[in-house]
């Protein structure tokens, strides 16, 4: 090829080719910036909208949870409650609540050591005690005040608690009026 123009004409061409050049470049860098934006912007927003909707899920099932929890605590409440009635409230009219009856137990134990009290609520209402009691008088002194007690109807205590004279395991039984 042969360049007809002058030197001052090809540098005049050469900068209009370099503007040219820079221009459309440009104008591609803008187009690739503005396509970014789109594509970054609308995974952003993507992402957003499933985080709400999993914040939401998430608060939903908690409160589900939480709901159940509940659930479970008023039915447990509402037992517990239920047999808080059956130990407060006398058996039948002559009876007493089992929480008088234990106070009279441990008023009147003297040195005795009670290990274990099993109050039935079924009719006749029956008392079992087991413990353990220093002396044989001790013991027998215990069975005489709780004999004398108004609400005890029958006392049962088998013999085998009479054989040791000191340190004597006893078990025996109370049926109330």
């Amino acid at each position: 090829m042969i360049n007809l123009l002058l030197p001052t004409g090809a540098r005049a061409v050469r900068r209009d080719y370099r503007r040219r050049i820079w221009t459309v470049a440009g104008m591609l860098m803008l187009s690739f910036i503005l396509v970014m934006f789109v594509v970054i912007g609308s995974l952003y927003w993507f992402t957003r909208v499933r985080l709400a909707d999993a914040k939401q899920a998430l608060t939903v099932s908690k409160q589900t949870l939480v709901q159940g929890d509940l659930d479970r605590s008023l039915v447990e409440i509402k037992t517990t409650n239920e047999r808080l009635k059956r130990l407060t409230s006398p058996v039948d009219n002559q009876s007493p609540l089992p929480s008088t009856l234990l106070a009279e137990l441990i008023k009147h134990r003297g040195q005795i050591t009670l290990q274990k009290i099993e109050y039935s609520a079924d009719v006749p209402t029956k008392v079992r005690l087991a413990g353990q009691a220093p002396t044989r008088s001790e013991f027998l002194k215990y069975l005489e005040t709780l004999r004398q007690l108004p609400f005890v109807e029958r006392f049962d205590s088998p013999v085998k608690n009479l054989v040791q004279e000191k340190n004597l395991s006893f078990t025996f039984e109370l049926t109330l009026k």
